[in-house]
């Protein structure tokens, strides 16, 4: 459960969290947008190659708008979610794209070993240790 500024939680949720935890979020996808950006640039420098840096999608924000009631609290929270998911999502996909050479399907290509797995990650484990499941009754 994600709660919005200025909510609090009568219900028994275990693990809540404020909207303030997707920072974490926000910057685990920025340092992998840079790590992302490094290991193209790199390999580009060293195999003499054209590439491109992804340009990624901005930083979300959270926008409340008015009247500042809890309905619109909610809805702009969830829009927020979705933005700074799907950032997350966009910049994985990048890393992900270029893991295996297409031309080849060799691997690693131009991700560095650290960043060289196939799989998209669901978190990175930084955000995953803040945000946990409820446990099932």
């Amino acid at each position: 459960m994600v709660l919005t500024e200025g909510s609090t939680c009568e219900l028994p949720f275990t693990h809540a969290v404020g909207v303030d935890v997707f920072e974490y979020l926000i910057k685990a996808t920025a340092r992998l947008q840079d790590h992302i950006a490094a290991a193209i640039t790199e390999y580009a420098e060293r195999k003499n190659a054209t590439l491109v840096v992804p340009k990624y999608l901005p930083v979300p924000e959270l926008v409340i708008v008015e009247p500042d009631e809890p309905r619109f609290r909610a809805l702009a929270t969830a829009n927020y979610l979705v933005a700074v998911w799907t950032a997350w999502l966009f910049t994985e996909e990048q890393r992900q794209r270029r893991t295996i050479s297409p031309r080849t399907q060799e691997t690693p290509w131009i991700m560095p070993t650290e960043l060289n797995s196939p799989i998209i990650a669901a978190l990175p484990a930084a955000f995953a240790d803040r945000v946990k499941p409820e446990p099932q009754s």
